[in-house]
């Protein structure tokens, strides 16, 4: 029995032991889901709660009871309460500042949701910002979970870039974002903060940004032609669009109309800057409005009383504005209706009579008897040998780059002596009726205004350029002609398969073979021929054909190449970018950019120009900061310079000889009087005299298919990137204009996949997304407009394969992705496919 009792007890204590053991654990478990539906229910409702709460016990009797010291001590824990169950992201602007202006560093706050263990902070005791350097994981989690994006709702644009820093404010004790950005294009624009995806207290917020002070150089005058026909009778309107540094459009608060001068100057020599007095001129102003913004166009109100050849030039405080210098051809009514009666005639039957003075700088024994035609597309000087058989002595384009300078005008005698000149032919002096003069300049500025389409935007000089080119070259048969050349010797190989090609075999379309390769020539191949042709032609190599100037990363001839280059290789150099602007010009579909990055000088020669000292501020940055702008900005008498230059070995810094750069200059002293003479005959030394050989024959290569004097109608930067293009391109432009082709797969897994090939372009560098461009169409440069005028359309295909790396039809600009298993591994494959396999045909 005693037995049996001790069994009992013990089982009894066993089984109060379980019980109290279960209901522990039910009670753990009770409140845990009791905490988490409190917290969710606290969080999604604690506002309504404790509103209702207060409404019903505190207040339910007298409303107006807040002086009792219970109800204050509950609303102070309710607020507490509040403060860290259900705060939430609040964006904070300052503003102090009333304005917002662009090119200026604009900012804004963003407190976190909590405010405790969220950053290691340091103790201070300062009212300033803390900036934390080294954030706890919370507080990159926290950062992740906050989205901000910044873009402007007026026009298009992009989404702007920012900085962000993690800071803490010890005086309120709050942790916040404190959000950087800059903006350059005035207008309005949206600020918006997510939270978890959810909008934060004044997300979205507006700004307005204004445009800042007008700059002169930016400032622009809307005109047909550098050269304006107008009557003595008729008043002149001509528009000034002002603008700021960043070209946004100004606002009449910007500026002044009074800070605006016009002045006209004769263009006779003898009375150079002598200021017409016989004109009268008056400002006004405009405003309008475009998407919103403000925008005020000056207009410009002249009339000059008496007949003949002026410079005017627009001022903005006492500067001169961009575009905003022009020569006026003033005629008087009979004469205006003199030049429209020879306009009726045929163009080949009108001449004008001249007298001969010089050819160049060599003077006429006596004058002679020359005829001047002017068409819609030549002026063209003609003399007669035994009065009978026509001899041509020069022919000018109608282009921007034809000058007609006037050097007298004889009011007794009634002769004018003028210059023709442009960069190519002869400079003529010509003597000329002074009425007969005026005439034939107005046919000049009708005919140049027709060729400029009434504009002198590089559009319209692209568009005339390719017409020219086309014309030119269109009685050429354009069929197929095969070409094989070896990749591992490409420019010999490339050499020896066009050796004795004419302009006919240029002009045709080359089927590339690569030998020892498989691959079918639509087009692709061609690309990749020519771009790996110009990236081994002018790659920056110190022995190469051509190399960078001090720490320059623009290439110029080089007078030191290595003995393997010659100037057979330069003539061919010349014909490879000729056949690329050629291509170029046939079509959009045939687009070809030069692949290479040429000096400003060197680019001056290819346009007929001279260099100048200012190009050395681009082409050798090292020797333009440390002799020329100090010689420029100090006075050189001290420093005993003679019109000299001293040549060094590149490798070993060896002296090789000294130059004159002028006849006896070894004798002649640089002083502040001829310190430009001296930089002028420097730069014409180092960017001209020294590599003129290998220009001349690069020249003959490029006017063997592009007819000379083309190119003279650009300027040194619109010829790069009519040759060139641009390099970097925008991945919204990409986005924008792209098509997208996917191998029956699903929707959701196709928006992944794309989703992942944005992430990664935008993550790379320049360098890499000009590997992608060279990857997927042939060439690592856009044309001018970007992807839109990018021929074949760049295409994106997602196929229905696994782990593959991407590959690239370049016939058709058209690159496949494969399916990944994880963005890091989608990532690598594409960013290997770009960097190792950027040539070849349909890598894999």
């Amino acid at each position: 029995m005693k037995h049996i009792m001790l069994f009992l007890s013990n089982t009894k204590l066993t089984f109060l032991m379980l019980c109290f053991t279960g209901s522990a654990f039910c009670l753990m478990v009770l409140g845990y889901v009791v905490t988490r539906l409190c917290r969710r229910f606290f969080e999604t409702h604690g506002p309504e709660f404790w509103s209702q709460f207060y409404r019903c016990f505190c207040c339910r009797h007298d409303p107006n009871q807040n002086g009792n010291p219970i109800i204050a001590s509950m609303q102070r824990s309710r607020r507490r309460i509040e403060s860290c169950l259900t705060k939430q992201p609040e964006l904070i602007v300052d503003h102090s500042v009333t304005e917002l202006r662009v090119g200026e560093t604009t900012s804004f706050k963003v407190t976190l949701p909590e405010n405790r263990n969220v950053f290691q902070r340091s103790s201070t005791s300062s009212n300033q910002s803390v900036h934390v350097a080294h954030p706890t994981p919370n507080s990159l989690l926290m950062l992740n979970s906050i989205s901000i994006e910044i873009r402007k709702i007026s026009g298009l644009s992009e989404n702007i870039s920012f900085i962000q820093e993690l800071s803490f404010e010890p005086e309120t004790r709050e942790d916040f974002i404190l959000v950087k950005y800059t903006v350059r294009e005035a207008g309005f624009y949206e600020v918006h903060v997510a939270y978890q995806n959810v909008p934060v207290t004044n997300s979205p917020m507006l700004h307005t940004f204004l445009s800042t002070e007008l700059d002169p150089e930016k400032t622009t005058l809307l005109r047909q032609s550098p050269m304006i026909l107008i009557l003595t009778v008729e008043s002149q309107t001509m528009t000034i669009e002002a603008k700021d540094r960043f070209e946004n459009f100004c606002r009449l608060e910007n500026f002044s109309p009074s800070d605006f001068t016009f002045k006209v100057t004769n263009m006779d020599e003898n009375f150079k800057d002598k200021i017409v007095e016989t004109m009268a001129y008056d400002f006004t102003s405009e405003s309008a409005n475009e998407w919103g913004e403000s925008k005020c166009d000056l207009q410009l109100h002249f009339e000059i009383f008496l007949p003949g050849y002026f410079r005017g030039t627009i001022f903005y405080r006492n500067r001169p504005i961009g575009n905003g210098a022009f020569d006026l051809v003033c005629l008087t009514p009979e004469e205006n209706q003199i030049r429209l009666e020879i306009h009726k005639r045929p163009q080949d039957s009108v001449f004008h009579n001249a007298k001969l003075l010089a050819q160049n700088s060599e003077m006429q024994k006596s004058p002679t008897e020359v005829y001047i035609y002017v068409s819609s597309k030549a002026v063209v000087v003609k003399q007669f040998f035994l009065s009978i058989f026509p001899f041509r002595l020069a022919f000018y384009r109608v282009l921007p780059a034809t000058k007609v300078d006037l050097i007298c005008d004889n009011l007794e005698s009634r002769l004018c002596t003028f210059t023709l000149r442009d960069r190519m032919q002869p400079k003529l002096t010509l003597e000329m009726e002074s009425t007969n003069f005026r005439i034939f300049i107005a046919i000049f500025a009708h005919f140049l205004k027709q060729r400029l389409g009434g504009s002198e935007s590089f559009e319209n000089k692209q568009k005339f350029f390719q017409e020219e080119v086309r014309l030119a070259r269109e009685d050429k048969n354009r069929d197929f002609i095969n070409i094989s050349v070896y990749r591992i010797n490409l420019i010999d190989s490339s050499i020896a398969a066009t050796k004795g090609f004419g302009v006919r075999e240029w002009v045709r379309k080359p089927k590339i073979h690569f030998e020892g390769e498989e691959g079918h020539d639509d087009g692709g191949l061609r690309r990749e021929w020519l771009t790996l042709l110009c990236q081994k032609l002018f790659e920056n190599d110190p022995k190469g054909l051509f190399c960078s100037m001090g720490n320059s990363r623009l290439v110029h001839p080089n007078p030191h190449r290595a003995k393997i280059w010659n100037l057979r290789h330069y003539e061919f150099a010349g014909k490879i970018v000729g056949k690329c602007l050629l291509e170029s010009s046939l079509g959009a579909f045939h687009q070809q950019m030069v692949n290479g990055r040429f000096s400003r000088s060197f680019l001056a020669h290819l346009i007929g120009s001279f260099p100048q000292h200012k190009h050395f501020e681009q082409d050798d940055p090292e020797l333009h900061l440390g002799k020329v702008k100090y010689i420029l900005e100090n006075d050189v008498t001290s420093m005993e310079m003679l019109f000299q230059e001293e040549e060094y070995e590149n490798e070993t810094g060896i002296l090789l000889k000294t130059v004159d750069l002028i006849p006896n200059g070894k004798d002649i002293l640089v002083t502040n009087n001829n310190k430009e003479e001296y930089l002028a005959a420097l730069a014409q030394f180092r960017l001209g005299t020294r590599t003129q050989s290998e220009i001349d024959a690069f020249l003959k290569g490029l006017h063997f298919i592009i007819p000379e004097g083309l190119l003279s109608n650009f300027d040194e930067n619109e010829l790069e990137i009519l040759m060139c293009g641009k390099s970097n391109f925008s991945v919204e432009d990409l986005k924008r204009n792209h098509v997208l082709t996917e191998s029956g797969l699903t929707p959701l897994l196709v928006s992944k996949i794309l989703l992942w090939f944005w992430n990664s372009v935008e993550g790379m560098s320049t360098e890499e997304r000009g590997r992608l461009l060279q990857f997927t169409t042939g060439s690592s440069l856009l044309p001018n407009g970007g992807f839109i005028d990018l021929r074949p359309t760049f295409r994106i295909t997602i196929t229905n394969t696994t782990g593959h790396l991407p590959i690239a039809h370049t016939c058709f600009s058209e690159i496949c992705l494969s399916i990944h298993n994880s963005f890091e591994e989608f990532n690598k494959s594409l960013r290997l496919a770009v960097n190792e396999c950027s040539e070849g045909f349909a890598m894999m």
